[in-house]
Order: structure tokens, then C-alpha cells, then sequence
């Protein structure tokens, strides 16, 4: 799997170009590509934002992106809507605390958020992104919901502490939590 973020290309000219290279390559060679816009107004304008996506948009296996970053692309449609407009093989929405809407060509839905005892939400999102490539590592990218499970877990995991990675759980931490729908991990 290739994961690239909006972050990369918006660094520089050379960032940007290395980065629809990469795409294209990992295309080429049959490597799925996810794509977690992760906007930051800061380092470029929604109006650069859009265009960079429409120009990769195709060559999506995975658009993983948060609710305000969709609404920026799309505009103010629904989740559904949003998947009838994108060639992805897999369409996740987070909506923070709220929970995530996942779509493939086969299913839909809205599963809510693990409720934990939030301390910090910094890392949330990359510890979502890795519980959702786990899932499709471990079962494959039709079978939501399995990996909502993980992507979901590993997101509220990551609030359970201060700091970007502190929270994490082990793989064992995380198959406990599942298995035993826990509020928080024993550490």
C-alpha cells in the first residue's frame, strides 16, 4: 500500500511532482493507494486543495478523509452522494468523536465511535488510518465491518493519553479491547 497525506505535495513544487510520481508508479505496479487529505489551510488554499485532488482523484483505491475535508471536495453532499462522485474502492468519512461512515461498491453505514475516557484527540486521526489499514491488511477492503472495528478502536485508543502516540495500544491491547468492548486499555 502506498499512504500519501495533502501534507507532502503542499510542501513544494518538488513535493508535489514527486508525489503524483509516486501515484502513478504505485498504479503502475498494481499497489493500492490511500489518500488522507488532511488539509492545513496553512500550507495551501482550498482552491489549490481541490485541484491537487481532482488531479489524483482516479488513481484513489482508498479516499480516507474527515468530514470538513469532504465537504471542502465535494461540497455539501451526503455520504452517500460523495460515493456515487468517487471512483474509490473504499470510502471512509471520520467525524471525529462521532464515529465513521464506510462505503465500498457493496455496502454502506455509519458505525458510531468506542466511547473512552478522551484525554487528547492529537493522533487520533493517524491512529485511525493505521487501525483501518490493519483491518484491510488482515481481512480486505470489502469487508467493512471488520475494519471499521479497528480503524474505530485504534482512533479512540489514541485519545486515551496525552500526546501523538502515547496512547497507542500493542496489537494485543487492541484484540482486548475488541473482544471485550473495554472503556479503556490496562497498561
Amino acid at each position: 500500500m502506498l499512504y500519501i497525506t495533502g501534507i507532502t505535495p503542499s510542501l513544494s513544487q518538488l513535493t508535489y511532482e514527486t508525489t503524483i510520481s509516486l501515484i502513478k508508479e504505485a498504479k503502475e505496479r498494481g499497489i493500492t493507494v490511500i489518500f488522507d487529505p488532511n488539509y492545513r489551510k496553512k500550507l495551501w488554499n482550498q482552491n489549490e486543495f481541490k485541484k491537487f485532488y481532482k488531479k489524483i482523484a482516479k488513481d484513489i483505491d482508498i479516499l480516507l478523509t474527515g468530514s470538513s475535508e469532504a465537504n471542502i471536495l465535494f461540497g455539501s453532499k451526503t455520504n452517500e452522494e460523495i460515493v456515487k462522485e468517487t471512483d474509490a474502492k473504499l470510502l471512509v468519512i471520520k467525524d471525529g468523536s462521532n464515529g465513521a461512515f464506510f462505503a465500498n461498491h457493496e455496502e454502506s453505514f455509519f458505525k458510531e465511535a468506542y466511547k473512552v475516557k478522551e484525554i487528547d484527540s492529537i493522533g487520533a486521526g493517524d491512529a485511525f488510518a493505521a487501525g483501518l489499514i490493519y483491518g484491510i491488511q488482515k481481512y480486505n477492503i470489502d469487508d467493512l465491518s471488520q475494519l471499521s472495528k479497528y480503524a474505530l478502536a485504534m482512533g479512540a485508543l489514541a485519545t486515551t493519553s496525552y500526546g501523538d502516540f502515547y496512547g497507542l495500544p500493542t496489537l494485543n491491547e487492541l484484540n482486548q479491547f475488541l473482544n471485550h468492548q473495554l472503556s479503556d486499555v490496562e497498561r
